[in-house]
This record gives structure tokens, C-alpha cells and sequence, in this order.
């Protein structure tokens, strides 16, 4: 009995176990294929699901992912800015044969400086800045940069005999013509005459950014904040004239013989605050050690102009102290002073930055930006070329009639440009 159990058990065992490795049987005529089951697939993990998504869909931010996390740049500016504007040219050479020398306009006349606008060249600067990772994809965004103080003017002085003929070109008020107050003239006037200008910009901003996109190699934030900027202008005239004949100079009215000489300032400052809030958008996409990113910022908000006009003229005669008389040629009772205005503006910045990871918390950087601020108040736009004779301490014709008109004061502003490169690291921490 026991025998036989055991040979049957063992029967059925072989004979499931054939069964079981057998294949699917044939379809039964007129019944249609057996169904299949669905393919199993390998189950995305979290990059792919956020990276491979379609454009409607986009990725979501670990809302604790971004929290201490920390980035460092500091970046060496080569940047230009937009010239100084002026009203025409500032001095200019000419000839004693001409009907009136050194005026513009005539045949013999050429310009020295400030025709083409006032070009400061290219400025040094330095740009730090970084963020720090909040929770909820959220981060704190700043930078701050300053460029050098820069300058461009010109020196221009005659040889002992009063040659060549140079000269600071106005328009007379009460004729309306073309007419030029001498620094030097052959035979009669040895002068000298310095004109500088300098410039200096400035700024910073803060923003809040918030992640729309970030995934691994690519990322896109939205900023919202506030920047401030401030450029520090000026435009300064200095002349110093020594007659070489008697009764050729004069001073209030009086003659300035030898050895007594005679010096005038004019004197043209500016000082423009924007502060507003600002929009702005950040790009960063990886490319195996390569980065690239753009950003692109509106900001919107108040400029706070400020001018400040100064002129005198000086009498300088060996053994007395110096006599003033207030005004020099340019600067005059009607435009001298301290003049405030506050407008809307507009602040807008593109820039667009590479990166080389050198490893994997340090990148070699370099790029471009533009930076466009709206009105803008700068020192040459204040300058009125029309000058009353009957105001100026060092004219001829000083005191033969009203001294009123021109020069005033009237506020004129320029659009500001700021571009150029940068060189610099980033860390990350």
C-alpha cells in the first residue's frame, strides 16, 4: 500500500511539472487570441519625472532642498560708460587774423575739447554678490559693484610770447553772436586753461527669488526687489590769464596791468539717486563643466537730481591779497546755485554669464552686461553758452548795461548707459 501511494505521488508530481513547462496551447479556431499581459516598466525616479516632463508640466523644487545652501561670485568689471554730454565745443584754438579769434565759426577756429562729448574711457570695476537658499525653493539675492573714478579733460597753455591763441567759445546774449573770451594772445595775454570732468557710478541690489524650475542642469527664478544706483559727475573750468601789455585786461571794469594777473573758475556738479523697486528673471542651463545664464531685471522708481554751479574771478596782484568778485564766465547770478529735482525713472539690466566648473563648488566665470538708467541729470547738459558780457567780472564791456539773462538755470536730462565685461569665480557652498 505504502509502495503504491508513493508511485502515484510521484506520477502526479512529473506529470504537473510537464504540464506547467509546456507551452500556451493553440488558439481554438474562431476564438481569438488569448490576452497579454501589460509590460511591466522600471519606475521613474524623481529627476526623470521633473527633467523629462513637457513644457506645460514643469519641474517642482524640493521645498527643503534649497535651505543654508549658499553662492559666491566676485567679479572684475572692464566696463564703458555713455559720454558726458556738452554743448558744443569747450575751448578752442584760433588765429588773431580771424574778425573774431577763437569764436566758433571762424575760418581759422578749431575745436580743443568737449566737441564729441566727453569720453572717460574704460573703467575698472569690482561686482560681489551671491545668494542664500531659504525653504519652500525661495532665496535671497544680491549684488553690489562699484567702477573707478575716472576723468577726462585737457591742458592747455601758450608759450611766453601768448601763442597760440586759445580761447573758451560763448554766445554773446545781447547780439547773439558767435564770440570767445581769450586765455592767451599773441604778443598780449599768456594764459593757461584746465578743463576736467569726472565721473563715478555705483550700485546695488536685493531681491527675493523664487524657483519655477529646478532641476538637475537647469533652473529658472523669478526676482522681486529693490536697487539703487548713484553716479557722481562734476565739469570744472579753470583759467589764468597774465597780460603782457598794460590796459589789454580788465577786472570789474578796471585795468590789469603787469605784473597783477587774473584767474576764473566755472564750476558744474551733479548727483543722481535712483531708488525702485524691481521685476526680474534668471536662466541657468549646465552643460556637461560648462554654465551658462541670463538675467534679465526691470526695475522701476524715483531719480533724486541734484546741480551745483559755481563760478568766480580772482585778482592777483603781487604783495595784496587776492580781490573776488563773484561769477567766471560760464557759471553767472542767473544759474549759480544748488538746483534738486526728483523724477520717475526706469533702471533695466541684461546679462548674460559663462562658467567653467573647475570642480564642484568653484567655476571661472565670464560675461556681459548692459545696464540702462532713464533721466539723468550730467554736468555739461547744465552748461549755458549764452553769456550777458555786462556779468562777466573779467569783460571789457563789465557793468555798461543790465546784468541779467543768460546764463540760466534750466534742468536738462540724458538717458545713462553702463556696459561691458566681466572676469570672475563663483562658489558654492
Amino acid at each position: 500500500m505504502r509502495n503504491g501511494f508513493l508511485a502515484a505521488f510521484g506520477a502526479l508530481a512529473l506529470g504537473g511539472a510537464a504540464a506547467f513547462g509546456q507551452s500556451p496551447p493553440a488558439p481554438t479556431p474562431g476564438k481569438g487570441p488569448p490576452p497579454s499581459l501589460p509590460p511591466v516598466l522600471p519606475a521613474a525616479g524623481p529627476s526623470d519625472a521633473c527633467c523629462a516632463s513637457l513644457p506645460t508640466a514643469p519641474c517642482e523644487a524640493d521645498a527643503g532642498d534649497g535651505w543654508g545652501r549658499a553662492t559666491f561670485f566676485a567679479d572684475y568689471l572692464v566696463w564703458w560708460v555713455r559720454k558726458g554730454p556738452t554743448p558744443g565745443p569747450l575751448l578752442t584754438v584760433g588765429s588773431a587774423s580771424d574778425t573774431i579769434p577763437g569764436a566758433l565759426g571762424q575760418p581759422h577756429t578749431g575745436a580743443l575739447f568737449g566737441g564729441g562729448g566727453l569720453d572717460y574711457g574704460a573703467f575698472s570695476g569690482l561686482r560681489l554678490g551671491g545668494t542664500f537658499g531659504l525653504a519652500g525653493g525661495l532665496a535671497l539675492d544680491g549684488s553690489y559693484f562699484i567702477l573707478e573714478r575716472r576723468s577726462t579733460g585737457v591742458s592747455a597753455a601758450s608759450d611766453a610770447g601768448g601763442s597760440p591763441l586759445i580761447a573758451r567759445p560763448v554766445i554773446n546774449d545781447v547780439n547773439g553772436l558767435q564770440e570767445s573770451y581769450s586765455t592767451s594772445f599773441p604778443g598780449e595775454i599768456v594764459g593757461r586753461t584746465d578743463i576736467i570732468s569726472h565721473t563715478q557710478l555705483q550700485g546695488f541690489d536685493i531681491n527675493l527669488a523664487a524657483s519655477l524650475t529646478r532641476c538637475p542642469g537647469r533652473s529658472l527664478d523669478v526676482l522681486v526687489g529693490y536697487r539703487r544706483l548713484d553716479v557722481r559727475e562734476d565739469l570744472l573750468f579753470h583759467d589764468a590769464l597774465t597780460p603782457l601789455v598794460s590796459d589789454d585786461l580788465t577786472f570789474l571794469g578796471a585795468s590789469v596791468n603787469p605784473p597783477s594777473s587774473l584767474a576764473d573758475f566755472d564750476g558744474f556738479r551733479t548727483r543722481n539717486h535712483f531708488n525702485g523697486g524691481q521685476l526680474g528673471a534668471r536662466w541657468q542651463r549646465s552643460f556637461g563643466h560648462f554654465d551658462v545664464g541670463v538675467t534679465g531685471k526691470l526695475a522701476l522708481g524715483a531719480t533724486d537730481e541734484r546741480v551745483q554751479i559755481e563760478g568766480a574771478s580772482l585778482l592777483l596782484t603781487p604783495g595784496a591779497a587776492p580781490t573776488a568778485a563773484l561769477g567766471g564766465i560760464l557759471a553767472q547770478q542767473g544759474n549759480i546755485g544748488t538746483y534738486s529735482h526728483s523724477t520717475f525713472s526706469a533702471v533695466s539690466e541684461v546679462g548674460l554669464n559663462l562658467g567653467w566648473r573647475v570642480t564642484e563648488n568653484l567655476s571661472a566665470t565670464m560675461g556681459y552686461t548692459f545696464l540702462y538708467w532713464t533721466h539723468v541729470a550730467r554736468p555739461g547738459a547744465q552748461i549755458d553758452p549764452r553769456v550777458n558780457p555786462f556779468a562777466v567780472p573779467t569783460d571789457q564791456d563789465f557793468g555798461g548795461g543790465p546784468a541779467t539773462g543768460h546764463p540760466l538755470f534750466s534742468l536738462h536730462t540724458r538717458d545713462f548707459w553702463a556696459q561691458g565685461l566681466n572676469f570672475g569665480v563663483t562658489l558654492r557652498f
